[in-house]
């Protein structure tokens, strides 16, 4: 049985796909996993493959979501994005973005996109 708090990640996942391929994004996989860590979404973005960290937070209690990504976490997502290159022999380019969802907007939903995390 999932707990709250892995309710709310799988529909941040699932609010944040629908919003990528809103915005032409081509869905690959999700939850991909290895020893070290996992990836939420795996996108296409023309030809560039988008490894996507979701963060979904019900109060600005902890920050922004995008604010709990620190260096430690973006290291985890470089060595599980490097292995998956690796293990489907991906020759293009490729980044790491994050996805940010507040659900206690006042409008909804809202969700912040930054596009290639590294930069």
């Amino acid at each position: 049985m999932k707990t709250e708090q892995q309710k709310l990640g799988q529909q941040g996942e699932d609010l944040a796909a629908q919003y990528l391929q809103a915005q032409g994004y081509r869905l690959i996989g999700a939850n991909y996993r290895i020893r070290t860590g996992e990836i939420d979404l795996i996108t296409r973005e023309k030809e560039t493959l988008v490894f996507v960290e979701v963060k979904s937070r019900k109060s600005q209690k902890f920050g922004n979501p995008l604010e709990s990504i620190d260096q430690i976490k973006l290291q985890k997502l470089i060595k599980v994005a490097l292995t998956y290159v690796r293990e489907y022999n991906w020759s293009g380019p490729f980044r790491i973005d994050v996805i940010g969802i507040d659900w206690n907007a006042p409008n909804g939903p809202k969700i912040q996109h930054l596009k290639n995390a590294l930069s």
